[in-house]
């Protein structure tokens, strides 16, 4: 595991380890106005790595086993300190098994390498929300205590809870998450697939791509991403059960998504002459249109369709 940190403010850090310091010795907790001033532009950016190898997991549930070769967790964050941040995190695996198999072996994926980032992040924004949401925890769990301490010793019947209060959270939690979203969108916030890369044995993917937040777009945002899929046609050949034998359930399943993959045939380029390589483009545009290699897929998909009517409930009259 390894770690680093840039442009790191001595002052607030000293500061902050002073003020979590006093609260421990008195045992409470910080509250979140005085902690989150210190924690805003404490470091301009951060880095951290975890690589593991030889790991196990055992479902008692269902005895199911699974084991990775290797796990690589990687993340960063840069520029905190300044206007518009940035993030990457990113994944890697190999040597997945996986018992009782729930799909063929030859499907099973030996390597998966995803990053993922964004980018135009408005860092003011951010920590709004952040100090909104933990002055919101800091209330509930105020609450909390209060209908505690009244409850003690009265065990007896009383009136069920309303729900009101719970209402009045989810409120204003949807409150901080539109007011950040509205932010983010009026900057133009990036998500970004840097790499998507999943192989097996009989196949091979991988996606890139980017979705940026648009206020005027019909979403809320635009983008498009490439995604390509190698060795479907040689391994569906290869999975055809022999003459007068079926395939298991196991088998026919992957048959059907590999039949579906390339059935997408709205303007789809492939297989690419010499190779056994499919092409698709995705886009989304800002009048929301959703498209497949330039064909409006919309329709299909059941976007932009109004929302049917609810059934009237009988014995009750509309």
């Amino acid at each position: 595991m390894e770690g680093t940190y840039t442009r790191v403010d001595l002052a607030r850090a000293d500061a902050m380890q002073r003020l979590t310091q006093t609260h421990a010795l008195a045992g409470t907790q910080p509250p979140a106005a005085e902690l989150i001033p210190l924690m805003q532009n404490l470091m301009g950016g951060a880095s951290g790595r975890l690589r593991l190898s030889g790991l196990t997991a055992l479902n008692p549930e269902d005895g199911t086993r699974l084991a990775l070769g290797q796990l690589v967790l990687r993340g960063s964050a840069e520029d905190l300190d300044k206007p518009m941040a940035s993030t990457t995190f990113g994944i890697e695996s190999s040597g997945l098994t996986l018992e009782p198999e729930v799909a063929p072996k030859a499907f099973m994926p030996d390597k998966l390498d995803i990053q993922i980032s964004t980018a135009k992040l408005p860092t003011s924004s951010l920590w709004r929300a952040f100090a909104d949401l933990a002055t919101l925890a800091e209330s509930q769990a105020a609450a909390g205590e209060e209908d505690e301490e009244e409850g003690e010793g009265e065990e007896e019947a009383a009136l069920p809870d309303d729900g009101a209060d719970v209402g009045t959270d989810e409120a204003a939690m949807a409150a901080i998450g539109n007011r950040l979203m509205g932010a983010m969108a009026e900057v133009g916030t990036e998500l970004r697939i840097d790499r998507f890369v999943v192989n097996t044995p009989a196949a091979s993917g991988t996606m890139t791509g980017a979705l940026r937040m648009a206020a005027s777009s019909a979403f809320g945002a635009v983008g498009s991403s490439t995604v390509l899929l190698r060795g479907l046609d040689a391994a569906t050949k290869a999975m055809q059960p022999k003459p007068g034998k079926k395939a298991d359930e196991s088998t026919q399943n992957a048959l059907g998504v590999i039949a579906h993959a390339p059935g997408l045939r709205a303007g789809v380029q492939g297989p690419m002459p010499g190779n056994d390589v499919r092409s698709y483009k995705i886009d989304v545009t800002e009048t929301g249109q959703f498209l497949l290699n330039g064909a409006d897929m919309s329709a299909l998909m059941g976007m932009g369709q109004p929302a049917p009517e609810p059934e009237p409930i009988q014995g009750k009259k509309r």
